[in-house]
């Protein structure tokens, strides 16, 4: 299920999972989408150099914070 994946990403600590935890919230994979956090998960991804998102971050409309 999405949120067992979810809990298995939360365990992570690589830019892969942070990536996925990002796109959760993005999605809503918990039954709530949370931009925010988000923004704050696709961010920290890139800045460990996680490509998708990089990309995901330049292309979006994603609120900053």
């Amino acid at each position: 299920s999405l949120k067992k994946a979810f809990e298995a990403y939360l365990e992570g600590d690589d830019p892969y999972s942070h990536y996925r935890i990002g796109q959760a919230f993005e999605e809503g994979w918990l039954g709530v989408v949370d931009m925010v956090s988000a923004y704050q998960w696709y961010k920290r991804a890139a800045q460990e150099g996680h490509y998708l998102a990089i990309r995901r971050l330049d292309t979006s409309d994603i609120i900053k914070s």
